[in-house]
């Protein structure tokens, strides 16, 4: 029977095709790498951006569709990641759910013209297969797990991260049974170079107790003591994922199966945040955790001499969540140093779906400007503002809380999905391949962002769009020739209803008993999606193919319905507004050809050209306000952006008889934004600043086997498996030296004015990776235990994700002067009120020499006059800290403090993807 689950065109080159498909997925299994998306970056025509995401032959992020055994998994609300990657060892957490690397039968991703079933998005098509449980003998259980950890490195060298999988399978007569589950804990947040070079201070108990006079009368306060963090780890940022997928089969007769597959994933993560660190209550978390679970059933309708025709019924149901906000105090206590780094449990936060729904009422008010907007009272919010009195830190320095709050975002983010697919599928003979079918998708979004305690930026939605799609793909086989072609037709509705300008509440005529009055009805959109494909086997060991294709892509819901019940009133003018957006559509040709040099070596070349029209993108626009009846400028997304881009795909994948594989892949991707103006600059082409015009990759499989001899057989069953990424570095605009507005700019931000040469003239310094894992397996009866050491980015090469737009390095002397500017200013100002600076601003904190300086901060006041005895303790320690402990903090003592806070937020580390990263585990396999 032909396999239903993923069908996948022979255009569609899968990572590493040139191994037998069984050995294939246990080997890209071995390959040093825990994400979907670092797998798939060894494909050509695959750029890997700095946080971990992909662009496709020039596409950019987000233009990626997702398939699971054939089934559409893509959000609709889909936040500029994609689905199924997993997120990165970079640091990307992806949208969507998550699926591990040990979850898959088969990857494959459609870079060039495909099939219209899975024509879906711009970029690509990911087609996962998931691990078929039905191949093993009937009545035997298959296990294997693995461990990893680089905890057994020390804190100067391993961020606690422990990795575990599990897989399990067996066959029992009908039934089918099989288990992946992978769970990964970091006890801390994965930074860059130099990350020990920047520590942060951990409060370690008090120092002493003093009393402070305030309004309230006389108090108590106690004056923290600090210790730096332990090597490389940061504290209060541990990050926990993990993903399960089960699926069952039941087959009937030999020739049809019901199949249930559920899925799930989750990714916690600690929000760092040094300056409210001592104030445990504003310290929050992120959740964001999806599920789905598919019923399907696949077989043959109709099996007779010559034609066959089969079919598969897929009903999928699918939920993406996220909750990123305060935590409650037992939430956070229990979650500041989880064992393992393991964030399993749903941490507690102090608001979520339950405490405060995002349903009709909530819109009606945001609609009404009235009533609950905010878990919070928004007519009274000085009484949750965060409290920063003292300087209460191992600087000595302002901006950290002592109390107050939770303050700050709230984001609650829930999107449920019925999908349902179906599709006939009839061979007649060996020449003629139909396959047509059908897509619905119903969408229900419950969408809140805002401040706790301002409605600035707020954005609140209910919405339930619609999706469907229909198909038809047909293969006609002449022998040494193949002829494909297939059509798509598309078509989607928002369900929403929209304000013509944003404004609700304080639009002329307003009634709040009907605060919908006005609104226009967003339309239904449709396109068709045409593919041509045809593949000539001119000899032996040469294949041609080419094709050319349309695609039509969803936009992203979250866009679209951006600030569609957000009043402008209530809000910044720089808030971007959702229009009734459109498809995003792409045009794509591609020739190639397939050289099979030997039974062991092939080349596979393609060039492409490609054009995209109506990307979304923001634009300024006058519209006209009703309230003051003039034109007015508001930022709206819009289809407006249009790409082109041409480029080279090279692999050349090579066997080692039976012991290993290689791969080499080379791609150019040209791909500009056409038609761009600044507003300053007359309209240009310019370089994407998600692509990279040249990588190259190479990856090397090889086990020795039992029966080798090498070093008198000390190297048998030994296992090396490698990978290697150079790429060129992304595009950015900079901005000019001249403008002290842009001092604080990074790469990817905008400049404030003008700028420096062209738009995304500049480019990143090259990235470079090369990763390596070695093996040893002991099999011991029918049980195989596996050691194996791991390295990430093995040669430790500096890879810069972002610098200074001014300067084009990770340093930016011209803020960092204004810092320690700013930061001595502050100093010389308190010690001034105090009598104690010197004329060469020395703080003067000896007190006449007495034996504790401590005993002489009583009466010590802020700059205001306010009594801050604790100030004088803090900058005594200060001073004992980043001087010479003779209690004068002098300008230099100051300064060295001042840059050892900006470090924490400006160094190395922050501007740099992870150094080398060893661990070691083991693997059993029974």
């Amino acid at each position: 029977m032909r396999h239903l689950s993923w069908a996948i065109s022979r255009a569609a080159l899968s990572l590493l095709a040139a191994m037998p498909l069984k050995a294939q997925s246990s080997a890209i299994a071995a390959l040093p790498a825990d994400r979907v998306a670092d797998l798939l970056a060894l494909q050509p025509g695959v750029a890997s951006l700095e946080d971990g995401d992909l662009s496709i032959r020039g596409a950019g992020r987000d233009a990626i569709a997702a398939f699971l055994d054939g089934v559409p998994l893509t959000p609709g609300r889909r936040g500029g990641s994609t689905a199924l990657l997993g997120g990165s060892w970079f640091g990307a957490t992806g949208s969507g759910a998550a699926l591990g690397t040990n979850s898959f039968e088969d990857l494959g991703l459609l870079t060039g013209v495909g099939p219209a079933e899975f024509t879906a998005a711009r970029g690509a098509a990911i087609g996962v297969t998931s691990r078929d449980p039905g191949t093993g003998t009937n009545g035997r259980v298959r296990l294997g797990g693995t461990w990893g950890t680089d905890a057994l490195f020390g804190k100067s060298n391993g961020l606690n991260f422990n990795r575990v999988t599990l897989n399990g399978d067996g066959r029992f007569g009908r039934f089918a049974l099989g288990l992946s589950a992978m769970l990964e804990g970091q006890g801390s947040a994965r930074l860059g170079l130099d990350q020990n070079a920047s520590p942060v201070y951990l409060a370690n108990g008090v120092d002493t107790t003093v009393t402070v006079n305030g309004p309230g009368g006389v108090t108590n306060v106690d004056v923290l003591r600090f210790i730096p963090s332990p090597g490389i780890r940061t504290p209060v940022s541990a990050v926990s994922d993990y993903t399960l997928l089960a699926r069952g089969s039941y087959f009937v007769g030999q020739r049809s199966r019901l199949q249930l597959m559920l899925l799930g994933s989750q990714h916690q993560f600690r929000q760092f945040d040094y300056q409210n660190l001592y104030n445990p209550q504003q310290l929050g978390a992120e959740r964001d955790w999806s599920r789905a679970v598919t019923g399907s059933w696949l077989g043959d309708l109709s099996h007779r001499d010559g034609f066959t025709l089969g079919a598969d019924v897929h009903l999928s149901w699918q939920t993406d969540r996220s909750t990123s906000g305060p935590l409650t105090q037992a939430g956070e206590a229990g979650s500041r140093n989880p064992f393992g780094g393991f964030l399993l449990s749903p941490l507690d936060f102090r608001f979520d779906a339950g405490s405060f729904p995002v349903d009709d009422a909530l819109i009606r008010n945001f609609r009404t400007n009235a009533g609950r907007r905010s878990p919070y009272d928004l007519n009274n919010t000085t009484q949750y503002q965060l409290i920063d009195q003292f300087r209460n830190n191992a600087y000595g320095l302002d901006g950290f809380s002592e109390a107050g709050g939770p303050v700050g975002l709230l984001r609650l983010s829930e999107e449920n999905r019925l999908v349902g697919k179906g599709a006939l599928d009839a061979r007649i003979g060996a020449r003629h391949h139909l396959r047509v079918g059908a897509e619905w998708v119903g969408y229900k979004l419950r969408y809140f962002s805002s401040q706790l305690t301002s409605q600035v930026f707020a954005d609140a939605y209910v919405e339930s769009p619609k999706r469907q799609a229909a198909f038809a793909d047909y293969d006609l086989s002449l022998g040494a020739i193949s002829l494909s072609a297939g059509v798509r037709y598309d078509r989607f509705r928002t369900g929403a209803s929209r304000p013509a300008f944003p404004r609700i509440s304080t639009a002329p005529g307003f009634d709040p008993a009907n605060p919908a009055a006005g609104f226009v009805a967003d339309k239904s959109h449709g396109r068709v999606s045409p593919t041509f494909r045809a593949e000539f086997k001119a000899s032996a060991g040469l294949t041609m193919h080419g094709g050319i294709g349309w695609a039509a892509q969803l936009p992203d819901f979250g866009q679209a319905l951006a600030g569609i019940n957000t009043d402008l009133s209530t809000t910044t003018t720089v808030q971007v507004f959702g229009t009734d957006l459109g498809f995003e559509r792409r045009t794509l040709g591609e020739l190639g050809a397939r050289v099979t040099v030997d039974d062991r070596t092939a080349v596979d070349a393609s060039v492409w050209a490609r054009s995209d029209h109506g990307v979304v993108k923001v634009r300024l626009r006058q519209e006209f306000d009703p309230l003051a009846l003039q034109q007015r400028d508001v930022f709206r997304y819009v289809n407006g952006s249009d790409r082109s881009g041409k480029g080279l795909d090279l692999r050349i994948s090579r066997s080692f008889g039976a012991h290993g594989q290689g791969l080499f892949g080379y791609s150019y991707a040209d791909a500009s934004l056409t038609g761009v103006s600044n507003g300053l600059l007359a309209p240009q082409d310019i370089p994407l600043p998600d692509s990279r015009p040249h990588t190259l990759v190479a990856a090397l499989l090889y086990e020795s086997g039992p029966a080798a001899t090498w070093l008198g057989g000390f190297l048998r069953n030994t296992g090396l498996y490698s990978s290697l990424r150079v790429a060129t570095g992304s595009a950015y605009t900079a901005c000019p030296v001249s403008n002290p507005f842009d001092n604080g700019t990074l790469s990817g931000e905008s400049c404030s004015g003008a700028i420096t040469g062209n738009l995304n003239g500049f480019r990143l310094p090259m990235l470079k990776v090369l990763d390596l894992k070695l093996t040893r397996s002991f099999p011991i009866g029918g049980t195989t235990i596996t050691a194996f050491a791991d390295a990430r980015n093995l040669l430790n090469w500096r890879n810069v994700t972002r610098v200074f737009a001014q300067t084009g390095t990770t340093a930016n002397a011209a803020e960092r002067t204004i810092n320690r500017l700013g930061d001595a200013q502050s100093l010389a100002a308190e010690a001034a009120q105090n009598g104690r600076l010197q004329a060469d601003s020395t703080i003067d904190l000896t007190f006449g020499g007495v034996q504790d300086p401590r005993t002489g901060c009583a009466g010590w006041q802020s700059s205001s006059g306010v009594d801050a005895t604790p100030n004088c303790v803090y900058l005594i320690h200060a001073e004992e800290r980043f001087g010479n402990a003779d209690h004068l903090f002098t300008r230099a003592e100051q300064t060295r403090a001042s840059d050892a806070l900006y470090r924490v937020a400006r160094g190395l580390q922050n501007f740099t993807s992870p150094g080398r990263r060893v661990r070691i585990g083991m693997e059993v396999r029974f």
